[in-house]
């Protein structure tokens, strides 16, 4: 494959979500059926970026840690048939009296309960 376009967004707040989408494809067969791993979809090897991925994930030290991501990042940008061209953003307006409104880093992370007004 040269390149795949498509939309995708973090299901959570942690580099993993990425990390774990795009660059993990430990069994490339069709059996595996990892339906969320768009590496795995698009049949990707990536190359040892499984293997990095999977020590990422499990690191208790956080600069290292973030070392590892990056990483894994830089790597990827430059093996990869995925081309990230934009980032989606959602804006949100409200009245100067309503407080305590976090509509989180991810889809499922908006939390209502806090809001008053």
């Amino acid at each position: 494959m040269d390149v795949y376009i498509g939309a995708w967004g973090p299901d959570y707040p942690d580099p993993h979500t990425n990390a774990g989408t795009f660059a993990y494809n430990p069994d490339n067969s069709d059996a595996a059926n990892a339906t969320g791993l768009l590496a795995w979809r698009n049949s990707w090897d990536t190359g040892g970026l499984t293997d990095k991925t999977a020590a990422a994930v499990v690191e208790n030290d956080r600069d290292v840690r973030q070392q590892m991501y990056s990483d894994i990042q830089a790597e990827f940008r430059g093996t990869s048939p995925f081309a990230v061209m934009f980032q989606k953003i959602e804006q949100a307006a409200m009245r100067d009296n309503v407080q305590n409104v976090n509509l989180g880093g991810a889809t499922t992370a908006v939390s209502y309960w806090p809001i008053t007004k």
